[in-house]
């Protein structure tokens, strides 16, 4: 009994681990490997304001791009990408999933009937800042500073949530190096 226990358990926790690891954009945040635990006021401290949904809102060249946004909207805001890759759909849906690359930074969308819809927004550039003034290249003791102490710590990443949207920080060296904003409405 035990045995098939130990086999049943395994299973599922290697179904859940592919399952969180999904398809597209976001695998290397399932793949870093660390541990999730909220993070200590001493590793980010609290600020007067804190995180809020406002948060989740990405502005690129005064252009605002939200999450689950449809990507023709995107599109007419920030004109053509660089490159635009497309494959067959992961997110139990029809379509293709589609990457826009720009210079700095990367749109991910899933198909949603006819619209391709916003699913994540990555940013590998210096010069693109978070609403409160975050980008590429600064010391993540900023990071708690301006979001508070409500974080997610995974590994590398610094996350922080509203419902199902988050905004996560890839630190490393105690340096931001990359910026996400990520929808798991799907």
């Amino acid at each position: 009994m035990k045995k098939h226990v130990a086999i049943i358990l395994s299973v599922l926790t290697l179904a859940g681990a592919v399952s969180f690891a999904g398809c597209g954009a976001s695998d290397s945040k399932a793949s870093d490997g660390g541990n999730t635990s909220a993070v200590s006021q001493t590793e980010a401290k609290k600020s007067g304001d804190g995180f809020t949904e406002a948060d989740l809102t990405c502005e690129i060249n005064g252009k605002k791009i939200d999450l689950n946004e449809d990507m023709s909207e995107v599109l007419s805001k920030l004109g053509d990408a660089k490159n635009v890759y497309s494959e067959a759909s992961c997110h139990g849906t029809e379509g293709e999933d589609k990457t826009y690359e720009y210079d700095g930074f990367s749109v991910f969308t899933y198909p949603d009937g006819e619209i391709d819809r916003v699913i994540e927004i990555t940013i590998k550039g210096e010069g693109i800042a978070t609403p409160k003034g975050i980008s590429v290249g600064s010391k993540d003791s900023e990071i708690g500073e301006k979001y508070g102490d409500d974080v997610q710590k995974t590994g590398k990443y610094l996350s922080y949530s509203v419902g199902d949207k988050s905004l996560q920080f890839f630190v490393e060296d105690g340096v931001v190096k990359e910026i996400d904003y990520y929808f798991d409405g799907v």
